[in-house]
């Protein structure tokens, strides 16, 4: 019982938190079995630089939208979803991904191209990726082809931002 009870509070936190940012209720509903339920969630183009831990007990979540926001950094509690399937973190300024995205070991989909990712260390070791794009990002020709070499035809990391000397 007191799982569950934590779990309405840090749902009840989650809301009061998409509130305060006028964030629709259509993407964080008001009800808490609608949000204990929910499978996707959107928060493209938000303006977001972090988000809160109560986002992990969003435990039936499966597809997660971080496009367009400000992230300098993955936040960790995204690494606690693990149900978690698609994650798009795209056009924001995410340097590298944090060890713990390994345990998303349901993550089928990652999409963080418009980043300066220039480490590939935790991402080679995700063989569980069935469609890996890292466009856009600073990887070295070394490590772009270290990513197709794991990855085949299930990688895209054309057009790196590579400093020129």
């Amino acid at each position: 019982m007191q799982n569950n009870t934590n779990s309405t509070v840090a749902l009840k936190k989650l809301i009061t938190w998409a509130r305060a940012l006028k964030i629709s209720e259509t993407i964080i509903p008001s009800d808490i079995e609608a949000l204990a339920n929910l499978e996707i969630l959107n928060l493209y183009n938000q303006n977001l630089t972090t988000l809160p831990n109560e986002i992990s007990a969003l435990t039936n979540l499966k597809k997660l939208y971080l496009a367009s926001n400000c992230f300098n950094e993955l936040p960790l509690v995204v690494c606690r979803l693990k149900k978690l399937e698609t994650l798009f973190i795209m056009n924001n300024t995410i340097d590298n991904l944090p060890n713990e995205i390994m345990e998303l070991s349901n993550l089928k989909e990652l999409v963080a191209f418009d980043n300066n990712i220039s480490d590939i260390t935790n991402i080679v070791k995700m063989k569980q990726l069935d469609y890996l794009i890292l466009s856009y990002n600073k990887l070295s020709p070394e490590q772009t082809r270290a990513l197709e070499k794991a990855f085949s035809e299930k990688v895209n990391c054309s057009n790196q931002k590579i400093d020129k000397k």
